[in-house]
């Protein structure tokens, strides 16, 4: 799956002519076609633009505290279809309360096809999230502590209390603990009361700053077959 820190500079994200070429699908979004069409056209934003993995059709764009994300593969030239599809996407954003709020989606034409997007606020994937030590959870634990979010009952959480049992900056240390639990929470969440699985891959999860609630930041939910299957899915990715 995608993972939104891993920011190569890869696929451009499609330049729009002007806020005509902008169909809201989502009537209940925050931003209105002028705001989408001024974070996609903000030149500061396409100079930072970020792509994800070399293999990766997914394009990405980061403006004023925006993720804007749409694919290659998904863009068509028939819009009636594309509208369906969307329509989808936007009834399951709003039953289904894993994403943050604000996330909607649109489509916009460029001249020959219609692409598919998703904007929401940009969030702070938990494995960015510091430590102790100044430096992100994943860079100082390595993988290892991907470990400690494996479906396994209270060895969830477990390693980061014995983290904490061990003295300094406990602060830092259960506010990790507390994100890592409700990332846990959250999937579990998404399974008995949506019947929908999420990618377990941390990197698709997130909060706001200063905040400690978890949103999903991918753009795809699975169906759901079986716990068993659940944790074989969460050892290939994580192992």
């Amino acid at each position: 799956m995608i993972s939104m820190e891993n920011l190569v500079g890869t696929e451009q994200f499609p330049w729009l002519a002007s806020p005509a070429d902008l169909i809201l699908v989502d009537d209940e979004g925050p931003l209105l076609r002028e705001r989408l069409f001024a974070l996609l056209s903000d030149i500061p934003a396409r100079a930072a633009e970020g792509g994800v993995e070399m293999s990766s059709t997914t394009c990405l764009l980061f403006s004023q505290g925006w993720v804007v994300k749409t694919r290659q593969t998904d863009k068509s030239p028939d819009l009636a279809a594309l509208k369906a599809q969307v329509a989808r996407s936007v009834e399951l954003t709003r039953r289904i309360a894993i994403w943050h709020p604000a996330k909607a989606w649109f489509i916009f034409h460029d001249g020959e096809n219609y692409w598919p997007c998703s904007v929401t606020p940009r969030l702070i994937p938990i494995t960015q999230l510091p430590d102790e030590r100044g430096g992100s959870s994943q860079a100082s634990e390595g993988r290892g502590w991907c470990r400690a979010v494996k479906p396994r009952g209270i060895s969830l959480i477990s390693p980061f209390f014995e983290k904490m049992q061990r003295g300094g900056m406990w602060r830092q240390r259960l506010r990790l603990c507390l994100v890592h639990r409700r990332m846990a929470l959250l999937m579990a969440t998404s399974i008995l009361l949506y019947h929908v699985a999420l990618d377990p891959n941390p990197s698709n999860y997130g909060i706001e700053q200063g905040k400690t609630r978890v949103y999903y930041m991918d753009d795809e939910v699975y169906a759901f077959s079986s716990w068993k299957e659940l944790a074989r899915w969460d050892v290939r990715v994580l192992s």
